[in-house]
């Protein structure tokens, strides 16, 4: 296969491999204005949509909040390779609009089976599970991918001005086709220390692999906010960055 084509099985239930050209990355035009945001491919959005629209309930929830919420997470990338699709993260705005668009969605899900917790709302839709992220809120998609932590995970789909609209990365085609984990966000403090690390654990049973510098940055993040989290519950004020970063090093 030539080195600049992708292929994607689109999960196990693919029914023949797609073969995607990387080109240049694109980049969106909003009016007259040059937006600064990197774009999916054509190909892969209408991969992202064709499993979209297979539930007509989520395509009529997101065109009823336009710009409001946003799918992204693994959703994005596991479509690119061969790993079935677990579940679709829904990110949004405000955390009542959220709540209202899982009820909404749960009241016409076949399955109607709602999971609650302080982190999400989950749903068993028709394709499956459906998780709206109230933890966090972003006020756009571009704000959703830039807080991630890994490269491959930086992609969002969404719909605004009577159109499905896309971003990504600029490294996130060249580091799935390389499977590389690209430590990208060390700034993740309302989440647990160990996250990132489970995530990373996940992606390296898909084949993705962490540099050296990765490695090490991932590890130092780790330390920092295990010491922040000791620091903040032993009241003594926040952890000293150089000393995790020691730690690391040790």
């Amino acid at each position: 296969m030539p080195a600049n084509q992708m292929v994607s099985t689109y999960g196990s239930k693919a029914k023949s491999p797609r073969t995607f050209r990387v080109r240049r990355t694109q980049t969106a035009f909003t009016g007259n204005k040059r937006a600064a945001r990197t774009c999916l491919l054509p190909e892969h959005r209408d991969l992202l949509l064709q499993h979209i629209k297979k539930d007509d309930t989520l395509v009529r929830l997101m065109k009823d909040n336009p710009g409001g919420i946003f799918i992204s997470g693994g959703f994005p990338v596991c479509s690119l390779i061969d790993s079935p699709i677990s579940d679709i993260d829904i990110f949004g705005r405000d955390r009542v609009s959220l709540f209202e668009a899982a009820r909404v969605y749960g009241l016409y899900s076949p399955r109607h089976l709602m999971e609650p917790t302080k982190y999400t709302v989950s749903v068993n839709g028709k394709i499956g599970r459906v998780q709206f992220v109230v933890k966090e809120i972003y006020q756009s998609a571009q704000a959703c991918i830039d807080s991630f932590d890994f490269s491959v995970c930086q992609a969002a789909i969404w719909f605004e001005n009577g159109e499905w609209q896309t971003t990504c990365s600029p490294h996130f085609y060249h580091d799935i086709k390389a499977r590389r984990l690209r430590f990208v966000n060390q700034e993740r403090v309302n989440e647990s220390p160990g996250a990132s690390l489970w995530r990373a654990a996940k992606y390296a049973e898909r084949g993705f692999k962490l540099s050296r510098d990765d490695k090490l940055a991932l590890l130092e993040r780790f330390f920092q906010n295990c010491h922040r989290k000791h620091e903040e519950q032993s009241g003594k004020g926040p952890c000293d960055k150089e000393k995790a970063r020691m730690m690391v090093i040790s």
